[in-house]
Parts: C-alpha cells; sequence; structure tokens
C-alpha cells in the first residue's frame, strides 16, 4: 500500500520530512510550498544531507501554493504540518482543513513547542491526531537545504478517533523509516516535548534575542550561567508540576549537545535575522501558561518572553 501524504509547510525540517516519505518508495509526497514554490518549480532543491548526501534538483511529487490546489492530489490518508508553529500569527487549523477527510485523514504535528496539540484537535475530533518531535538539525535558504544532524522522528497518538492511532504510528514510522531517515514509535509524546523545550526555551531565545550563535552565546558575559541553565532549570520545574518527571542530567545533557565549535544558529536565531516570525508562544508562551497553572514561578522564561514578544511585534509591524 502507497500512502498518500500531504507535507504543510516545506521549510528545512518539512522538507526533510518529505524527502524522506518519498524516498522510502511508499508514499506519494504533495508539499505546500510559499516563498519559495517558483525557485523549486523551477530548479528543484539543492540538498546537502548528512543522513543522504547531495541531492541536486530534487522536488516531491507535486508542489502546490494552496491547501485548496492540493486537494486536487487527495483524499490524504496523511496531514504531516511541519509549519512553523505561530498562532499569532495564523490558525494552522484553518491552512489544513481543506485537505482533511473527516475519519479519514491522519492528522501529524512535527513542530515545535509545548501543549500545541488541543487546538487541532478540537477543530478535527473525528480525525487521529498524531504528535511529532523531530531532533534534526536543518537550515533552508532558498532552493538550498543544509541537513547537519540526523534525521529522527519521535511520533505518538495524541488522539485516537478510530482505534488506528497506534496502528496509524506505527504505519507512519516504517514508511519514514524505509526513507534512509528514523522514525521511533512513542507512547509519552509530551516527555519528548517537554525534553526538547530544555533546549528550545533557552538555547533558542537567549541566541535569538542576542542574536548570537550557540558557541558564541556560552562565552557571552557568562549569559550560559545566568541565563541558558537558569531557563532550563524552570522548564525542567514546569514539566515536573505537570507531572513530566524528566533526568537529572537533562540540564548537563542539553549544554554538552551544543559544543561551542558546532556555532549552529538556531530556528527563532535565523528567523529573526531574516526578518520572519518566531515561534515564542509554542516554545515560551505555552510553557508560561503551564507555569501559571501549577503555581510555579519562572522568572527567567517570563523575561525572555517578553523580550521576544517585543521583538516580534517589531518584525510583524516590520518596524
Amino acid at each position: 500500500m502507497t500512502l498518500n501524504v500531504f507535507v504543510v509547510g516545506c521549510g528545512a525540517v518539512g522538507t526533510m520530512c518529505a524527502y524522506a516519505l518519498q524516498e522510502s518508495g511508499k508514499a506519494t509526497v504533495t508539499a505546500l510550498l510559499r516563498s519559495n514554490y517558483n525557485l523549486v518549480h523551477e530548479s528543484g532543491l539543492h540538498i546537502r544531507s548528512i543522513d543522504h548526501g547531495e541531492i541536486h534538483n530534487w522536488r516531491p511529487h507535486n508542489i502546490v501554493k494552496s491547501t485548496e490546489e492540493a486537494k486536487a492530489f487527495g483524499p490524504f490518508d496523511y496531514v504531516l504540518v511541519a509549519l512553523k508553529n505561530l498562532p499569532d500569527v495564523y490558525s494552522i487549523a484553518d491552512i489544513i482543513a481543506p485537505a482533511v477527510v473527516p475519519k479519514h485523514t491522519t492528522i501529524v504535528l512535527v513542530q515545535n513547542g509545548i501543549d500545541i496539540e488541543a487546538p487541532i484537535n478540537a477543530a478535527f475530533p473525528d480525525n487521529t491526531l498524531l504528535s511529532g518531535v523531530s531532533t534534526i538539525g536543518a537550515e533552508l535558504d532558498g532552493r538550498e537545504v543544509l541537513h547537519n544532524d540526523p534525521d529522527l522522528v519521535y511520533v505518538g497518538v495524541w488522539h485516537d478517533s478510530n482505534g488506528r492511532g497506534k496502528t496509524a504510528c506505527r504505519e507512519l514510522a516504517a514508511v519514514y523509516s524505509s526513507g534512509a531517515a528514523s522514525c521511533e514509535v512513542i507512547e509519552d509524546v509530551q516527555w519528548y516535548r517537554w525534553r526538547k523545550l530544555v533546549w528550545n526555551a533557552s538555547f533558542n531565545s537567549v541566541c535569538a534575542l542576542l542574536n548570537l550563535d550557540s558557541g558564541t552565546v556560552q562565552d557571552a558575559a557568562n549569559s550560559l550561567d545566568t541565563l541558558i541553565r537558569p531557563a532550563m532549570r524552570e522548564v525542567v520545574a514546569v514539566a515536573a508540576a505537570a507531572g513530566c518527571t524528566l533526568p537529572p542530567d537533562v540540564i548537563e545533557s542539553a549544554v554538552s549537545s551544543m559544543p561551542k565549535e558546532m556555532r549552529c544558529r538556531p530556528s527563532m536565531q535565523v528567523d529573526a535575522l531574516r526578518g520572519r516570525p518566531m515561534e515564542v508562544e509554542a516554545v515560551l508562551g505555552n510553557a508560561i501558561v503551564v507555569a501559571r497553572k501549577y503555581n510555579v514561578a519562572v522568572p527567567v522564561l517570563d523575561t525572555l518572553c517578553s523580550l521576544l514578544r517585543a521583538k516580534q511585534w517589531a518584525i510583524l509591524k516590520k518596524v
């Protein structure tokens, strides 16, 4: 059986998801592109990948500019959402709605952030919803994709509408992993989301605010100990209050995952540099909402979020 998959959002992560699925030979892939549609339509993508090598002029089976246009290639078995998670800018539910067939299409969220599933589940209660956490490292600039950290996606069931949730997880993981990438089925996807947030809420936020890469920021006026580790400790405390106990070494593991010589530019920093909206609410705002719910003090996260919201305002207003 060949899966019919619609990939919504072909930034760096979405592009590599589309590539793995198509490379498997077990999926027909339709991809929604926006700013780089014309480039990809004319010349394809140039991918330099740690997993796949160098690929020239690659395109998904079908590329479209809108979800309405994508309907011509449906009905879709899976809608995989890899769009930036920007609830303050657009509604993902509204974007994907034309492609979702009630009681048939399985929705997969491969996005950053915590507590991101509820709005999608509310919009599509009759559809199975899977939640995915990607640990890939990749950047996209026009038609150039640099994939420099292995493609691994953890996926689990968030809402099972028809008793096929686990089957859908296994099916997707098997096809994805056949494409020279890795997809693992997990039981507690929120645990993986909180673990990733330890890094995202700290390094991603601070690098974006200071416009420093992940190596340089560690030498900047002791910010590793005054900003990054304190932010990480707050995320760990909020996760624990929400019933998610992270490993004792999660903070030092997150720090050591970013050796100074890597000099990675996290996604928020890249977005800020290019004048694009950042995932402030999904990464920080939602975590702070959970902190308030459980009466956990998060002064560092509060400050980072306030500063990033101001920066986001300037980006959206083009100030």
